[in-house]
Formats: structure tokens, C-alpha cells, sequence
């Protein structure tokens, strides 16, 4: 096996939790941030702790559409049967490839939908289809509540990844919390903002998180452990590959890779695949 399949492999796998994991554990941070600003730092006055708390809910909000931003190139990945290639499937797949999947997945048919969720790379049994077929409804009500927030927030998104053109602000009249967001075109857009408005990410976060692992992440180590030729028999499963010809002649180089909760794992009585 060559040195470079081994190492989009080593990333693939790599990329299965980080990229399943990362942002569902900085949203748990900033939370934490949110209720001790205090502890940062003693000597601000309390109008800055609460520029700062704003900022903190940008934060989260941003966060979270980014999360759902990487799960729409995944479910548009593993549509195209890229997963083994997808560093550089990934690296040219544009914004607006991923803001078509999410504005037109109510429209999409179920056949269209499994495509999305990685079911045509895996047989499903005729006594299974009733659970297959309610595993995709599940699915697309799940991804049109995240398109439902992509679409909402990713105005401000855009605004803070690009320049960090928002302030944070309160109306002096209604003692409400805005966002100002500083346009192209040299006008303003205010942001008038519910209490607590960012307690919707706790909700979308959690969502994003268990689609990546129930579906993609099993999948991608499906993918990965064919690739290799390891059988998925067992709830951990470890391979060592070695280079045919390593740097140094008198050194055997190894590698391993661990797969664990693989595709076809049994809970409860349930069989995978099904979300």
C-alpha cells in the first residue's frame, strides 16, 4: 500500500471524530465561557462583561452553522460516493454546493435522500425496508430543522467570518440586545435579538453531532476498513499495514489504525444502518 494512501486513510479516520466532534465540544466551552465571563478577567465595568456575553452568543450561533455547514459537505461527499477522497473532494467543493443541499433537501425523494445519507453503499434486506424507509423521513425532518437555521443565520455568519463586520449593541430605547452588522454597500442591518436567542445552537448542535455519528462516521470507517481489507466482526478492530519501501532498508516502518463501533454493530436488538 502506498504512502499516500495510507495517509488519506490516517486522515479519513482522523476526520471521522474530529470533524464529528470538534465543534460539538467548543459549543460546551463557549457555554461554559458564557457563564463565568466574570472569572476572565476583574477589572471590566458591566456593560463590557456584557459586550463580551454578546459576543459569546455570536459565537455559538457562528459555531454552529459551520457545523452544519461541514455536515452538508459530508452528506454531499458521501452522496457522491467520495468518501475515500475526501480531502480533496472537500477542498473544491464550493459554498454554494452545500447551500443548494441544504434549500432543497424538503424537495428531495426518498431515493434522493438515501443517496445523501450513504444507503446506496449498503444492502438493505427486504424484512428492513419499513425501518429503512422511516430511517430517511427521520433524517430529512432532521435536516430541514438544520436548514432551517443554516438559512436563518448565515447572513451573520458571513458577517462575522469576513471582516468581522457585527457589533454588538443595545437599544437604548428598548433596552434590547441588536446586532449591528456593517453592509458592503456603507448601510447598516440591526439584528434585534429574543432573550436567550442562542439557545437554539444547543438543540442544532446536538442534531448535527448524532447524524455524524450515527451515519457518517460508521460509514467513513466502513469505507476505510474495506479499503483495507479488515473484516468488521468485532467492536474493535486494529490493523497494522508496512511500508514496502521505508527510508531506512534496515527499518520496517508500522502503522495502525483502530476502528471502533463499526458499521454492522447490533444495539438492543436494532441493526445498523439505521438513523
Amino acid at each position: 500500500m502506498s504512502e499516500r494512501i495510507k495517509n488519506e486513510l490516517g486522515n479519513l479516520v482522523f476526520a471521522s471524530g474530529y470533524l464529528s466532534e470538534y465543534r460539538y465540544y467548543k459549543q460546551l466551552i463557549l457555554e461554559k465561557e458564557y457563564e463565568n465571563i466574570q472569572n476572565l478577567t476583574t477589572n471590566l465595568r458591566e456593560e463590557q462583561y456584557e459586550s463580551l456575553r454578546q459576543m459569546i452568543e455570536v459565537e455559538m450561533i457562528v459555531n454552529a452553522v459551520q457545523y452544519c455547514s461541514e455536515l452538508g459537505a459530508f452528506a454531499v461527499c458521501v452522496k457522491n460516493k467520495n468518501i475515500i477522497k475526501i480531502q480533496n473532494f472537500l477542498a473544491s467543493l464550493t459554498e454554494t454546493d452545500i447551500q443548494f443541499f441544504f434549500k432543497n433537501i424538503e424537495k428531495c425523494n426518498p431515493s434522493l435522500v438515501s443517496k445523501y445519507m450513504g444507503y446506496h453503499e449498503v444492502k438493505i434486506e427486504q424484512k428492513d425496508e419499513y425501518k429503512y424507509s422511516l430511517s430517511c423521513e427521520r433524517y430529512k425532518n432532521d435536516i430541514i430543522r438544520i436548514a432551517n437555521f443554516y438559512n436563518q443565520w448565515y447572513p451573520l455568519y458571513l458577517s462575522y467570518k469576513h471582516g468581522l463586520r457585527i457589533i454588538p449593541a443595545i437599544d437604548e430605547n428598548t433596552h434590547k440586545k441588536i446586532i449591528i452588522e456593517a453592509c458592503k454597500d456603507n448601510t447598516s442591518t440591526i439584528y434585534v435579538l429574543p432573550e436567550a436567542w442562542w439557545l437554539v445552537t444547543i438543540e442544532i448542535i446536538t442534531i448535527v453531532r448524532e447524524i455524524y455519528r450515527k451515519l457518517y462516521v460508521p460509514l467513513i470507517r466502513k469505507e476505510a476498513g474495506e479499503y483495507l481489507g479488515i473484516p468488521f466482526d468485532s467492536s474493535s478492530i486494529s490493523t497494522k499495514g508496512e511500508d514496502k519501501a521505508p527510508p531506512d532498508p534496515n527499518r520496517s516502518i508500522h502503522r495502525s489504525i483502530s476502528f471502533t463501533n463499526p458499521w454492522w454493530i447490533h444495539e438492543h436488538g436494532e441493526p445498523n444502518p439505521f438513523y
